[in-house]
């Protein structure tokens, strides 16, 4: 099942370990990495799509949104007391002006570089030292937790794993940032009707 080539040059190693702390701290900056880590794919021609393989990540993300929305359910029914993350207050309050100016962000920017940073470099830094499984564990808590929201934590950390097990699946960064792209599109729909 383990299709994730692992670093073999130092630099990497240590960047993998060191992308989420870079991803916090650099911000927009650490579009660097993601752009350094295509670099690193290229050489070893990971990211060509297959038609078959997207078929089969989107077939497997429609049946496993349900039970993604319903731990969001049950979270919310949980912890009632907890706030929505500040962005989705902030689209469901203005969703035409909200949208139009970080559309790109959600759907396409936020994709690449998340995937990039928690799978791309960290999850596979992780891999060198600790079983797929942990390590799919491991960088998923950091996932979650980087998004700041106790109320969506559940949600996002079994996105994360859900991703993670693609990228191990396929070996290629792009059908994680695709299907993150895809969930992040069905998620403006809801919060779109949800207004």
């Amino acid at each position: 099942m383990t299709k994730v080539i692992l670093f073999t040059k130092k630099l990497d190693r240590s960047l993998g370990l060191l992308s989420p702390i870079l991803f916090v701290a650099l911000g927009p900056l650490s579009l660097i990495l993601s752009l350094y880590y295509f670099v690193i794919s290229l050489e070893n021609k990971t990211n060509y799509m297959n038609k078959k393989e997207l078929f089969q990540v989107l077939k497997f993300l429609v049946s496993i949104f349900p039970a993604i929305i319903l731990i969001s359910i049950i979270s919310k029914l949980i912890l009632p007391e907890y706030a929505e993350q500040y962005q989705v207050v902030e689209l469901k309050k203005n969703f035409d002006d909200e949208i139009k100016r970080s559309a790109y962000i959600i759907i396409i920017i936020a994709p690449i570089l998340e995937e990039t940073i928690f799978r791309g470099f960290f999850y596979r830094a992780l891999k060198l030292y600790f079983p797929w499984f942990i390590s799919a564990i491991f960088s998923s808590l950091l996932f979650s937790l980087i998004h700041q929201n106790i109320l969506a934590f559940s949600m996002l950390f079994t996105l994360s794993i859900f991703l993670t097990f693609i990228y191990e699946m396929h070996g290629k960064i792009i059908y994680p940032i695709i299907t993150h792209s895809a969930f992040n599109v069905v998620m403006l729909t809801f919060i779109y009707l949800g207004r």
